[in-house]
């Protein structure tokens, strides 16, 4: 896996909503796939995976330049998220040239292109090293004049786990001594108020002390 060219430093995991990051990356996935019909086919309730949020929209910027390059002649990207089984299945599909048996097989390998000079051989390389990092797969469709579909699988994000009852006891235990003290608070506070206009009244009725009078 090439780990080392997809990692970034500060990069740390959290729960990601797929519809709400999808329409983030919209624009900058609109901008690079400038001169061709986008389509966005997120399923609202498609569920929440745990990634690193850079690096995942590193990804979808790759397949939708890659997608871009693949039709030099216009075209359709689609970007969907569906879940699938246990996983959530973000796909970037295309209708472009296609990619014949040989080259699909290699297509993920590091440094491995058919762009020539143009090309680096990193774009798919990356995203199948971040898939992997967040404990996914990336799987390829494609065939020549037909386009190419690639499937970035992530695992969707487990709830957090029930408290066993040692912690639940000491929650709750918690939650009580909240209450009361709260309840112990209350009263006091309209008498506090009172007894402080109380006090302002009785320094208004005295006047200024001699120390305030004008000299």
């Amino acid at each position: 896996a090439l780990h080392s060219v997809a990692r970034k430093a500060d990069a740390q995991q959290c729960v990601v909503v797929p519809p709400e990051f999808v329409a983030s990356c919209q624009r900058v996935i609109r901008h690079v796939a400038l001169d061709l019909e986008c389509t966005f086919d997120v399923d609202p309730t498609s569920g929440p995976v745990c990634v690193e949020p850079p690096q995942l929209e590193a990804a979808l910027i790759n397949l939708s330049a890659n997608a871009r390059d693949a039709m030099p002649s216009g075209g359709r990207l689609t970007l969907s998220v569906r879940d699938v089984g246990d996983r959530v299945c973000f796909a970037v599909e295309d209708t472009g040239e296609g990619m014949p048996p040989e080259v699909l097989a290699h297509a993920t390998e590091p440094f491995f292109t058919t762009k020539g000079e143009r090309g680096t051989g990193l774009g798919l390389a990356m995203v199948a090293a971040f898939a992997e990092r967040a404990g996914g797969s990336v799987r390829l469709e494609s065939a020549l004049g037909r386009g190419t579909r690639v499937e970035v699988l992530l695992p969707r994000a487990q709830p957090p786990a029930p408290l066993d009852d040692a912690r639940l006891a000491v929650v709750q235990k918690l939650k009580r001594r909240v209450r009361r003290r709260g309840r112990r608070a209350a009263p006091r506070a309209p008498r506090l108020v009172a007894r402080e206009r109380a006090r302002r009244r009785s320094r208004a009725r005295r006047g200024p002390r001699r120390t305030d009078l004008p000299r």
